[in-house]
């Protein structure tokens, strides 16, 4: 009997102090539903404007150009030297303008915990830890809406010359002229979208000419119509995003993209096209490939410029949440005090002296 009455002392004794060891520490838990809606999706204040053109490239380039070889022999000459002076403008660019707006809703509930020990585990003067954690709950999202109203626009400028001359030998030398070919300098606008009248233009074919036509209906599909050396689809940029929370960081993402165009334009083709047969547009690019008798039995098959390139582009959004949530804690008296970030090696963010301290919660 007395060896079961110990046996149940010591059993409560060490029950008790186990309880001791649980109530030592308090945790104080709040749960709060922070949520903004119809953020500005661009910037604080004033609301963001896409209004900029840029160059996808340009290409400026002129040169001189020798081909050929005259040699003496048995007193004469013989060969055939040919000079070709030439330059070239080809650049491509694109506009936007407008699309004001867009706005993004965040909804992020959490529950803050703060733990600190008991009243009775700590005396005046001790110094008392106290450590703060929070957690997203369920519920959580961020939703972004891309502005459907602006203006684009996509287009080329392209200018072409060249100047060849040949100088033919077989025995004596003449010199022959070959071509004198110019095609000025010109900016070309293939597609424009207005959101903000609903109309989009674009090159289509009527009663087999090359023309612009309008259209309400998007995205607009080239299939080289009638050889105008255009193929591919357009449309007005539109981002729709996919949201997701790092559980590490319990940082709230959103990603998305729009591949708006993809274009595969051949510039001569397309020019030919544009300027119809019987310009002299029309003419210089049918001469730009072709064949050319010098005399004495020398031909020369050229081919001065064929240009062909694809655009293919994407308008990426990448949203980040990345809150700081802060708390405070009150004393009856001013106290000195030291947060520290436990992530970072519990360094100090800062130290004061107050009786209302506001911290950022996942500190100390």
């Amino acid at each position: 009997m007395i060896r079961n009455l110990l046996f149940k002392i010591i059993l409560f004794f060490l029950f008790s102090i186990m309880l001791m060891g649980l109530n030592a520490q308090q945790i104080v838990s709040n749960q709060i539903f922070y949520r903004t809606y119809q953020q500005n999706m661009w910037e604080e204040g004033e609301a963001y404007t896409i209004d900029f053109n840029f160059d996808l490239f340009n290409i400026t380039q002129s040169g001189n150009n020798s081909l050929g070889d005259i040699s003496s022999f048995l007193g004469g000459q013989f060969g055939a030297l040919i000079n070709i002076d030439w330059w070239l403008l080809f650049a491509s660019h694109i506009a936007y303008n407008g699309f004001n707006g867009g706005e993004v809703d965040i909804q992020y509930p959490v529950k803050i915990d703060l733990e600190f020990p008991d009243n009775q585990e700590f005396n005046q003067g001790d110094i008392v830890t106290i450590h703060s954690h929070y957690d997203v709950l369920d519920g959580w999202l961020m939703n972004t809406r891309f502005p459907v109203e602006g203006i684009f626009e996509f287009g080329f400028d392209f200018g072409f010359g060249v100047d060849a001359n040949a100088t033919i030998c077989f025995f004596d030398c003449f010199d022959l002229p070959i071509m004198n070919y110019e095609i000025p300098a010109e900016s070309h606008n293939i597609i424009d979208i207005n959101t903000f009248t609903g109309i989009a233009h674009y090159p289509c074919i009527v009663n087999n000419q090359l023309q612009i036509c309008e259209t309400q209906v998007l995205p607009i599909v080239f299939e080289n119509l009638a050889g105008i050396g255009l193929s591919g689809t357009i449309s007005i940029p539109y981002v729709e995003t996919e949201a997701y929370i790092d559980p590490n960081t319990k940082i709230l993402h959103a990603y998305g993209d729009s591949a708006y165009m993809n274009l595969e334009l051949n510039i001569i083709q397309f020019l030919m096209a544009l300027s119809g047969p019987g310009s002299g547009v029309y003419e210089v690019l049918s001469n730009l490939q072709g064949q050319i008798e010098l005399g004495a039995g020398i031909n020369l098959n050229y081919n001065l410029l064929d240009i062909i390139f694809s655009v293919k582009n994407y308008l990426v959004q990448d949203f980040k949440f990345d809150p700081t949530i802060w708390t405070k804690v009150s004393f009856p008296v001013a106290v000195e005090y030291t947060e520290t970030d436990p992530q970072n090696n519990h360094e100090v963010v800062r130290e004061g002296f107050a009786s209302t301290i506001f911290f950022a919660v996942d500190n100390d």
